[in-house]
């Protein structure tokens, strides 16, 4: 497959995207990489020959990614060989299916050139397209959304994922790994999920000036968490074991707490509703500057108290400033986190009810629902941009995890309610429940196909 000539087709809205569902199981890791490649062995090259054509176009040379993958998956090595195990089966399978790439059968440091994509392109100057994330964080009702996004060329280059659990001596303890949902790039093992633990993570990209390439892969912390983590703690504990030389947040969410995991070169920091360091007026905590309190509201005085945390582009702990750089030059990361925590400020205000105090999913994606002359929450591609440069909303999600469900849908909230978020449009709704027979492909009439998981379902 040429790189180049991957991308020569005009592109198509990413909400009529019609992602596909991979179920994976396997005994062992490897087994369960094998799972992987045998079923996606085609977009599995066609993502590794995608990103390598990204990296050419940001003047990264075939041997620097090469030489950065294989960094990658070293550190990767040294920190969960069992992940490393389970890529090596995705690449062998699917090489022995016909998988190539540059006119070579797929080998491992191919894969990697997905799985370390965000490390590989700390080599480039301006890495990537944006993504915002809202969390409701209370005890029995945690709730988080996210949108995904990133170069619109690569809109049919995801896919859902219902992943089994696999057992494997190199898990902690001889512990099994858990069975998990959501959707990631062909050749990840995981990205944004939710595991049967009812632990889910979502991501956003983040950019220090000592990024570099080489360390643990942030997607395979977040495959990491789904895989191992029984609890938030746990969760926040993986995230601060891994050697990661590249910056982002992850948010983890779970039944009773969410948090969200800054990460740089130099640190994790960890960010909770309860204290005082998220700045939810749009203005980035600088070192010695005030610190702004983060939106919360009472849910009575027998159950204690809940609040909200929002995320976009830019550092937010106050530990994280040294070396905290803008995402790239056309950064909107502060106004649309001014934007969002106006939203929410204005609707606890207005409903003066117990939603306001515990908020559904749908509610905290109707608010980021934008249009016209917001801040792009939500993100259409433009066309008069070159390759590389057309960022967009691919994906929205919603998080659940006392429900144990994730709910994806391919484009942003506007392309569900509208731009005004009142739901004239609606989604189309399409349900799993562990049979992927029952997921929906394509768009409905009325707007993106909706597909949801309930994480308990997942086949072994």
């Amino acid at each position: 497959m040429d790189p180049a000539q991957m991308f020569t087709q005009p592109l198509a809205p990413p909400a009529e995207a019609t992602p596909r569902t991979l179920t994976i199981s396997g005994g062992t890791p490897r087994e369960r990489g094998q799972a992987r490649g045998q079923a996606a062995s085609a977009d599995i090259a066609r993502a590794v020959a995608g990103y390598s054509a990204l990296f050419t176009a940001c003047q990264i040379p075939l041997q620097a990614q090469r030489y950065a993958s294989e960094a990658s998956l070293t550190a990767l090595q040294a920190w969960d060989p069992a992940q490393v195990e389970e890529l090596r089966g995705v690449a062998e399978a699917a090489a022995e299916t016909g998988a190539a790439f540059d006119g070579q059968p797929l080998e491992l440091w191919h894969v990697g050139l997905v799985v370390a994509r965000t490390e590989i392109l700390t080599l480039a100057a301006d890495p990537s397209a944006e993504c915002s994330t809202v969390v409701y964080s209370a005890p029995g009702q945690t709730v988080g959304v996210q949108t995904w996004d990133w170069h619109a060329e690569f809109a049919d280059l995801w896919h859902y994922q219902q992943v089994g659990a696999h057992t494997s001596s190199d898990a902690p303890d001889d512990a099994p790994s858990l069975a998990y949902a959501g959707f990631a790039e062909y050749g990840m093992l995981g990205k944004i999920g939710l595991n049967s633990a009812g632990v889910g993570v979502m991501l956003n990209i983040l950019k220090n000036r000592d990024d570099a390439a080489g360390g643990v892969p942030v997607h395979a912390i977040l495959a990491g968490v789904l895989n191992r983590a029984r609890s938030v703690a746990e969760a926040c504990a993986i995230i601060d074991s891994a050697h990661t030389t590249s910056s982002s947040i992850i948010t983890v969410v779970g039944p009773d707490e969410a948090v969200m995991a800054e990460i740089s070169p130099h640190r994790t920091s960890f960010l909770r509703s309860d204290t005082e360091v998220v700045a939810l007026d749009g203005a980035p905590v600088t070192p010695g500057g005030p610190v702004q309190s983060p939106v919360r509201f009472p849910r009575g005085s027998s159950e204690g108290s809940g609040g909200y945390l929002i995320h976009t582009n830019h550092f937010i702990a106050v530990d994280q400033q040294e070396g905290a750089l803008p995402l790239s030059g056309e950064t909107n990361s502060v106004e649309r986190i001014g934007l969002l925590s106006t939203r929410l400020h204005h609707h606890v205000a207005a409903a003066g009810a117990e939603d306001a105090v515990h908020p559904s999913t749908e509610q905290l994606q109707r608010l980021m629902c934008t249009g016209g002359d917001d801040a792009p929450v939500c993100k259409s591609p433009d066309l008069s941009l070159g390759f590389g440069e057309h960022a967009a909303t691919l994906v929205s999600v919603a998080i659940d995890p006392n429900a144990g469900t994730i709910r994806m849908s391919p484009g942003s909230p506007a392309d569900l309610f509208g731009t005004d978020g009142t739901g004239t449009s609606g989604p189309a709704a399409a349900t799993s429940t562990g049979d992927p027979a029952a997921v929906a492909s394509g768009t409905g009439t009325s707007g993106p196909a909706v597909t949801e998981f309930q994480v308990r379902d997942i086949p072994a």
